[in-house]
């Protein structure tokens, strides 16, 4: 049977054997107990309940086979061996970015295969090797017999995908172990999100806040008491993980946050140096060495500035005295902002990456070394959340597109230090920061700007597209985000052209600045226009709310436009919701225009 603790958290108990210590209390120092009273089972004279309605037993709680059968169905496709390389790879290049596992337990669990009979950890299992076999074909360092699963990665991927989304359970609020089944979830949302699936993103995030909720899981208070520090720490990070997450989500793609930190009461993870310094009832700071997870941390403290920063200007700015209840908004919305707000929070961020030690502000190449590698994966996903957020930050008064040139500018230079072959190592998320970055960017066309910051928004926005085309022509995948901007930097150079203004300091027109727009890239323009008119018929419609506005014979006029959602913003994304403001003014910009790319 199984002893107090397994039985109490509804975990597999191996072996199970009165009198001998079993495998998960072993492994976290514990004491293992059966003292317990053993209930006497005798046959009952009569049913002691009302029977069940027909059909309903416990395995029709889920989905597919039984759980005996779970990975056997699944062996032919990756072996009990191909499951472990793949774990070490999703420990070298992914794990940094998803430490919600204690990796000495995860790893004793793998090796001892129980994916076989347990249905929690098979879930878990098949989610982690669908994320990591998505992203081998990005060329990244794998072992050689993980090879022959690299040439059909994206078929493994989806059928993992498939086999742990089938053995989740109907009513996933009746999950025996809540906890697995949020990590399998948080860790299904990155499969979908690396896929481009919005929908089934949401959906999964979904489920794992609806246990968050039902289990009081934003609260340290609701916990249980006889948690182990080895519990506590995986549940502070899966808890912080999938808060970036939500934030990643919802800065990038436009979407709200459904993960707030008004009523959340979670300490973060502590910032061990590895996995072993964790122990059952204590933790083992190294001074000496440096944690990826203060890199990681903050990031959190980004998101979290963000968040706060960000809901507070636009409760401000939307609240008018005027409209029904807006004496109400006004007063709830609090003492108006400081004038230089932004700036303030923007030196807050320059003070808190200063305080960030060396190894977490230097990207360095691949070595194969996982806590050297760490600090690379964590120092680029530093550099590019911390531009990005100082991007949107730019933005929430009145956008400021000189200070947006400017920092766009400086994560170029530091993207061109960058080793060559780190590319292998940059995600899909990696890849939406930065094409967002240039969509942010390419958001202040509609702004009167002069025909020089025209032409730096241009040339910012070519160095970047081509980042994004070199990284995704050499993966087997479409290079959908260059293609977007390569579209939006051809329509800008359009809109130039078809309204010459001259530049007072050269006597030149725009016309005959602009480089011939036929020659952009290696990039068909049709492909981009294509791409942007499709966005512009399925997800957005377009009101123009006011005329061309003149600001003198130097600068360039754009209408004010305003964006509405569809009904189904997700119907066939062709285009990332958070970009659709760039693109529909752009396009808006050329309706007067022919409307098409090139000749």
């Amino acid at each position: 049977r199984a002893c107090d603790r397994c039985h109490r958290n509804a975990c597999r108990c191996s072996p199970g054997i009165v009198g001998t210590t079993c495998g998960r209390c072993e492994k976290q120092a514990v004491e293992c107990t059966y003292n317990r009273p053993v209930k006497r089972r005798a046959p009952p004279s009569e049913p002691s309940e009302p029977p069940r309605s027909p059909g309903i037993n416990d395995e029709a709680m889920y989905n597919g086979p039984s759980t005996s059968d779970l990975y056997s169905a699944h062996e032919s496709l990756v072996s009990p061996e191909a499951i472990e390389s793949i774990m070490q790879v999703f420990y070298h290049n992914i794990y940094p970015m998803l430490p919600y596992f204690h990796w000495p337990t995860f790893h004793y669990q793998v090796r001892q295969q129980l994916y076989r009979s347990d249905r929690d950890v098979f879930v878990v299992v098949m989610s982690v090797c669908a994320l990591t076999s998505g992203q081998l074909q990005n060329g990244i360092r794998i072992p050689q017999d993980l090879y022959d699963i690299r040439v059909n990665a994206a078929t493994v991927s989806s059928k993992c995908y498939c086999a742990a989304v089938e053995a989740m359970p109907n009513d996933i609020t009746s999950a025996s172990d809540y906890l697995q089944a949020m990590k399998a979830s948080a860790i299904l949302a990155a499969v979908c999100l690396q896929n481009e699936d919005m929908k089934k993103t949401v959906a999964h995030l979904g489920d794992y806040l609806s246990l968050s909720v039902m289990h009081g899981f934003y609260a340290e208070a609701n916990w249980p008491d006889d948690l182990t520090e080895i519990e506590k720490q995986e549940r502070r990070r899966l808890f912080w993980g999938v808060y970036q997450q939500e934030q990643y989500i919802s800065t990038n793609f436009g979407l709200p946050s459904r993960q707030c930190e008004a009523k959340t009461t979670v300490l973060y993870p502590a910032e061990v140096f590895d996995d072993e310094d964790i122990f059952a009832t204590s933790i083992q700071l190294r001074p000496d060495r440096v944690s990826f997870l203060r890199g990681w941390n903050y990031c959190t403290d980004l998101y979290r500035l963000f968040e706060n920063m960000n809901g507070m200007m636009r409760a401000w700015q939307q609240a008018s005295v005027e409209e029904p209840r807006g004496l109400l908004n006004s007063f709830l919305t609090g003492v108006r902002p400081s004038k230089n707000l932004t700036y303030e929070i923007l030196n807050l961020i320059s003070r808190l990456y200063e305080e960030l030690p060396p190894e977490l502000k230097v990207v360095k190449d691949i070595t194969g070394d996982p806590q050297k590698d760490w600090y690379g994966l964590i120092a680029m996903n530093i550099v590019l959340t911390t531009n990005k957020i100082k991007m949107l930050l730019a933005g929430t008064e009145k956008p400021n597109v000189h200070l947006r040139c400017a920092i766009a500018s400086e994560l170029l230079d530091e993207i061109e230090a960058l080793p060559r072959g780190l590319s292998s190592a940059l995600s899909i998320g990696s890849l939406h920061h930065l094409s967002h970055i240039g969509h942010i960017l390419s958001s202040t066309i509609p702004t009167p700007l002069s025909t020089r910051t025209y032409l730096l928004v241009r040339n910012i926005l070519v160095v970047l597209v081509e980042l994004l085309e070199n990284v995704e022509l050499s993966r087997l995948s479409i290079p959908k985000a260059s293609i977007r901007l390569w579209g939006q930097v051809d329509q800008i150079d359009q809109y130039m052209q078809q309204n010459p203004k001259q530049d007072p300091s050269s006597g030149l027109l725009t016309s005959q600045i602009l480089p011939d727009t036929s020659a952009i890239g290696s990039i068909n323009c049709s492909s981009a226009a294509e791409s942007l008119n499709s966005a512009q018929e399925s997800n957005f419609t377009i009101s123009q709310q006011s005329t061309m506005q003149n600001s003198g014979s130097d600068f360039i006029s754009a209408p004010i436009l305003s964006t509405s959602h569809s009904t189904d913003l997700f119907k066939d994304w062709p285009v990332l919701p958070g970009e659709t403001d760039a693109l529909n003014s752009v396009a808006t910009l050329l309706s007067a225009g022919s409307g098409t790319c090139g000749p």
